[in-house]
Protein backbone atom coordinates (compact mmCIF):
# COMPACT_ATOMS: atom_id res chain seq x y z
CA UNK A 1 0.00 0.00 0.00
CA UNK A 2 2.81 2.41 0.89
CA UNK A 3 4.51 1.71 -2.48
CA UNK A 4 1.33 2.51 -4.39
CA UNK A 5 0.96 5.77 -2.46
CA UNK A 6 4.55 6.79 -3.30
CA UNK A 7 4.06 5.91 -6.98
CA UNK A 8 0.83 7.91 -7.03
CA UNK A 9 2.56 10.86 -5.36
CA UNK A 10 5.42 10.70 -7.89
CA UNK A 11 3.01 10.51 -10.83
CA UNK A 12 1.03 13.45 -9.42
CA UNK A 13 4.22 15.49 -9.02
CA UNK A 14 5.22 14.64 -12.59
CA UNK A 15 1.82 15.74 -13.92
CA UNK A 16 1.95 18.90 -11.82
CA UNK A 17 5.31 19.86 -13.32
CA UNK A 18 3.87 19.63 -16.83
CA UNK A 19 0.83 21.69 -15.91
CA UNK A 20 2.69 24.79 -14.71
CA UNK A 21 2.08 28.04 -16.52
CA UNK A 22 4.62 29.33 -19.01
CA UNK A 23 5.54 32.82 -17.80
CA UNK A 24 6.37 34.99 -20.80
CA UNK A 25 8.56 38.02 -21.28
CA UNK A 26 6.26 40.33 -23.20
CA UNK A 27 9.19 42.08 -24.86
CA UNK A 28 10.45 38.84 -26.43
CA UNK A 29 8.96 36.32 -28.90
CA UNK A 30 7.37 33.29 -27.18
CA UNK A 31 6.35 29.79 -28.25
CA UNK A 32 2.75 28.61 -28.07
CA UNK A 33 1.64 25.54 -29.96
CA UNK A 34 3.78 25.15 -33.06
CA UNK A 35 4.09 28.91 -33.48
CA UNK A 36 6.31 31.72 -32.31
CA UNK A 37 4.37 34.81 -31.26
CA UNK A 38 5.56 38.40 -30.98
CA UNK A 39 3.77 41.43 -29.52
CA UNK A 40 3.84 44.15 -32.19
CA UNK A 41 3.78 47.87 -31.53
CA UNK A 42 1.69 48.50 -34.66
CA UNK A 43 -1.38 47.11 -36.40
CA UNK A 44 -3.29 47.42 -39.67
CA UNK A 45 -6.17 49.86 -40.13
CA UNK A 46 -8.70 47.00 -40.01
CA UNK A 47 -7.24 45.69 -36.73
CA UNK A 48 -7.06 49.19 -35.25
CA UNK A 49 -10.77 49.72 -35.96
CA UNK A 50 -11.56 46.51 -34.08
CA UNK A 51 -9.13 47.56 -31.32
CA UNK A 52 -11.16 50.74 -30.74
CA UNK A 53 -14.34 48.68 -30.26
CA UNK A 54 -12.61 46.14 -28.01
CA UNK A 55 -11.41 48.91 -25.68
CA UNK A 56 -15.08 49.67 -24.98
CA UNK A 57 -15.80 45.98 -24.45
CA UNK A 58 -12.95 45.83 -21.92
CA UNK A 59 -14.23 48.88 -20.08
CA UNK A 60 -17.91 47.91 -19.99
CA UNK A 61 -17.62 44.13 -19.82
CA UNK A 62 -19.94 43.59 -22.78
CA UNK A 63 -19.90 43.89 -26.53
CA UNK A 64 -20.13 47.29 -28.17
CA UNK A 65 -23.44 46.42 -29.88
CA UNK A 66 -24.95 45.74 -26.45
CA UNK A 67 -23.81 49.14 -25.20
CA UNK A 68 -25.34 50.88 -28.23
CA UNK A 69 -28.56 48.92 -27.83
CA UNK A 70 -28.85 49.91 -24.17
CA UNK A 71 -28.12 53.55 -24.92
CA UNK A 72 -30.80 53.54 -27.65
CA UNK A 73 -33.29 52.03 -25.23
CA UNK A 74 -32.44 54.64 -22.56
CA UNK A 75 -32.82 57.42 -25.15
CA UNK A 76 -36.23 56.11 -26.21
CA UNK A 77 -37.36 55.79 -22.59
CA UNK A 78 -36.17 59.33 -21.83
CA UNK A 79 -38.25 60.68 -24.72
CA UNK A 80 -41.26 58.93 -23.19
CA UNK A 81 -40.31 60.30 -19.73
CA UNK A 82 -40.23 56.79 -18.27
CA UNK A 83 -37.54 57.48 -15.68
CA UNK A 84 -38.08 54.38 -13.55
CA UNK A 85 -37.61 52.23 -16.67
CA UNK A 86 -34.40 54.15 -17.42
CA UNK A 87 -33.07 53.36 -13.94
CA UNK A 88 -33.92 49.67 -14.35
CA UNK A 89 -32.32 49.52 -17.82
CA UNK A 90 -29.10 51.17 -16.63
CA UNK A 91 -29.02 48.96 -13.53
CA UNK A 92 -29.45 45.85 -15.69
CA UNK A 93 -26.61 46.95 -17.98
CA UNK A 94 -24.30 47.59 -15.02
CA UNK A 95 -25.17 44.22 -13.51
CA UNK A 96 -24.65 42.46 -16.84
CA UNK A 97 -21.25 44.13 -17.19
CA UNK A 98 -20.21 42.86 -13.77
CA UNK A 99 -21.57 39.32 -14.13
CA UNK A 100 -21.32 38.53 -17.84
CA UNK A 101 -20.18 34.99 -18.48
CA UNK A 102 -20.49 33.69 -22.00
CA UNK A 103 -18.83 31.34 -24.44
CA UNK A 104 -16.98 34.15 -26.15
CA UNK A 105 -13.53 35.57 -26.31
CA UNK A 106 -12.78 37.66 -23.28
CA UNK A 107 -12.17 41.25 -24.43
CA UNK A 108 -8.62 41.22 -23.02
CA UNK A 109 -7.75 38.07 -24.96
CA UNK A 110 -9.45 39.49 -28.04
CA UNK A 111 -7.41 42.69 -27.77
CA UNK A 112 -4.15 40.75 -27.51
CA UNK A 113 -5.02 38.73 -30.62
CA UNK A 114 -5.00 42.00 -32.57
CA UNK A 115 -1.30 42.72 -32.05
CA UNK A 116 0.29 39.52 -30.74
CA UNK A 117 1.01 37.79 -34.01
CA UNK A 118 2.70 34.57 -35.05
CA UNK A 119 5.44 34.30 -37.63
CA UNK A 120 3.95 34.27 -41.12
CA UNK A 121 0.53 35.63 -40.06
CA UNK A 122 -1.18 38.04 -42.45
CA UNK A 123 -1.16 41.07 -40.15
CA UNK A 124 -3.49 43.06 -42.39
CA UNK A 125 -6.59 41.10 -41.42
CA UNK A 126 -8.24 39.74 -38.27
CA UNK A 127 -11.14 37.35 -37.74
CA UNK A 128 -12.87 35.79 -34.73
CA UNK A 129 -11.69 32.38 -35.95
CA UNK A 130 -8.07 33.57 -35.99
CA UNK A 131 -8.51 34.96 -32.48
CA UNK A 132 -9.95 31.67 -31.21
CA UNK A 133 -7.06 29.81 -32.82
CA UNK A 134 -4.56 32.03 -30.98
CA UNK A 135 -6.49 31.63 -27.73
CA UNK A 136 -6.30 27.82 -28.07
CA UNK A 137 -2.53 28.03 -28.63
CA UNK A 138 -2.09 30.24 -25.57
CA UNK A 139 -4.31 28.04 -23.40
CA UNK A 140 -2.51 24.85 -24.41
CA UNK A 141 0.90 26.46 -23.85
CA UNK A 142 -0.17 27.61 -20.39
CA UNK A 143 0.35 31.33 -20.97
CA UNK A 144 -0.72 33.13 -17.75
CA UNK A 145 -3.79 35.32 -18.12
CA UNK A 146 -2.02 38.00 -16.05
CA UNK A 147 0.63 38.39 -18.75
CA UNK A 148 -2.05 38.95 -21.38
CA UNK A 149 -3.97 41.34 -19.11
CA UNK A 150 -0.77 43.34 -18.56
CA UNK A 151 -0.11 43.51 -22.27
CA UNK A 152 -3.69 44.52 -23.12
CA UNK A 153 -3.94 47.25 -20.49
CA UNK A 154 -0.52 48.66 -21.36
CA UNK A 155 -1.76 49.01 -24.92
CA UNK A 156 -4.85 50.96 -23.82
CA UNK A 157 -3.59 53.92 -21.75
CA UNK A 158 -6.90 55.84 -21.92
CA UNK A 159 -8.81 52.88 -20.53
CA UNK A 160 -6.15 52.26 -17.90
CA UNK A 161 -6.35 55.90 -16.76
CA UNK A 162 -10.16 55.74 -16.59
CA UNK A 163 -10.13 52.50 -14.59
CA UNK A 164 -7.47 53.93 -12.28
CA UNK A 165 -9.70 56.94 -11.63
CA UNK A 166 -12.65 54.68 -10.86
CA UNK A 167 -10.57 52.58 -8.45
CA UNK A 168 -9.30 55.74 -6.71
CA UNK A 169 -12.90 56.95 -6.35
CA UNK A 170 -14.00 53.60 -4.90
CA UNK A 171 -11.06 53.62 -2.46
CA UNK A 172 -11.94 57.12 -1.27
CA UNK A 173 -15.59 56.12 -0.81
CA UNK A 174 -14.57 53.10 1.27
CA UNK A 175 -12.32 55.23 3.49
CA UNK A 176 -15.28 57.42 4.52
Amino acid sequence: MFFVFICFRLKFAEIKIHMELQKIDLTQPFKAGDRTYTAKSYMSVQRWMIYEIVQNEMGFGCEFKDIVSTLQKVYDLANKQRFADIAVTVHNQLTAAAQRIEDRLHPVIKMCTLFVNYEGEDERFWTEDLAKEKQRDWEQAGIPAQDLFTLAFKSAPTLTAALSGILDSISKDQEK
